[in-house]
């Protein structure tokens, strides 16, 4: 693929400005699935998609659109409206109502999206909802049973499912690409609609290639206490189930944060300064919050104190939360 080519294909599927600079000078089709992944992933309409990709994959997404714009006597569309919960820290679903075709579920979201505009003709730009429609057929022993699903923003089809599929390859996946930022920066984490943004501290980088070694530190949404995880993986949020994942990568947005931290997580920037883009002070700062051993040698003063600090901040924002 030529440069101009390879310009337009980032540009198309990398909405980050600063993933899409850096991931400019890493050839990114050197790595098998790599290319296809971050197609399949993205939160671009299912008919780009399909200009893009090869082979099975292809075929699977024309697959997904046949079977959306097609309608049949034994067939029926389930339309649902989704949304983050902020109640209850995870997605919620609610069946509105049985449709005969795609146009039809078209019709309905675009009334969803009249009524949900203020008295100036506007939306909530921090709403956080999609849409998601099923279809079921008719089986050989007169059953129905399901054989689509797709994930629409507004009107657009995003994502899909196949029923029978062993997971879920056209939703989430797990991208692993490298990125530009450093330990120490503070990043937000943005994986809307699926999830309000968080701001989290790159605290370890590693050799910017393992699927695990960007671990970051964030506050929970729902216990306001400090977390870790793997944020190539999906950033982990807790719910009042269960953990929460997502469905959408934070590589396709990831940027750095720039502006003025709120109150409630300023406390970043002060490890962040800490760390200093010391990948060795990061990890064993990531080792002492998850009560693994660090030898002596591997730290430099304040670390431990750090640590002491970033419990002992949590601990006043979850029992002091004014």
């Amino acid at each position: 693929m030529n440069k101009e080519k390879y310009r337009e294909f980032l540009e198309t599927f990398i909405p980050s400005p600063e993933m899409r600079e850096y991931l400019s000078g890493e050839d990114v089709w050197k790595y098998k699935g790599t290319v296809a992944d971050i197609i399949k992933g993205a939160p671009v309409p299912l008919e780009t998609k399909a200009k893009w990709l090869e082979g099975e994959d292809k075929l699977k997404t024309e697959e997904a659109l046949r079977e959306l714009h097609a309608s049949r006597p034994d067939e029926i569309f389930c339309f649902f409206e989704a949304w983050y919960d902020r109640d209850v820290f995870g997605e919620k679903k609610y069946f509105e109502s049985p449709v005969s075709s795609y146009e039809k579920a078209i019709e309905l979201i675009r009334r969803e999206i009249e009524e949900s505009k203020d008295e100036n003709g506007e939306r909530d730009p921090d709403a956080l909802d999609w849409y998601v429609l099923e279809k079921w057929r008719v089986d050989e022993n007169g059953d129905w049973s399901q054989t689509f699903t797709w994930y629409l923003f507004d009107e657009e089809p995003v994502f899909f499912h196949k029923e029978g599929e062993k997971d879920h390859p056209y939703r989430f996946i797990h991208l692993n690409l490298p990125v530009p930022f450093e330990p120490g920066d503070i990043l937000t984490v943005d994986c809307r609609p699926f999830a309000p943004p968080v701001n989290a501290l790159l605290v370890e980088k590693g050799d910017n290639g393992d699927c695990c070694c960007l671990q970051i530190l964030y506050r929970d949404i729902m216990t306001r206490g400090w977390e870790t995880c793997a944020l190539k993986h999906g950033i982990r949020l807790k719910g009042i189930e269960a953990h929460y994942y997502p469905l959408l990568s934070p590589l396709y947005r990831l940027s750095r944060f720039n502006g003025e931290l709120p109150a409630s997580d300023a406390f970043l920037d002060e490890i962040g300064k800490k760390i200093g883009g010391d990948d060795r002070k990061g990890r064993a700062l990531w080792c002492m919050l998850n009560g693994l051993d660090v030898e002596d040698e591997e730290t430099d003063p304040g670390i431990k104190e750090l640590v002491s600090e970033v419990t002992y901040n949590a601990l006043l924002e979850v029992y002091n939360p004014d």
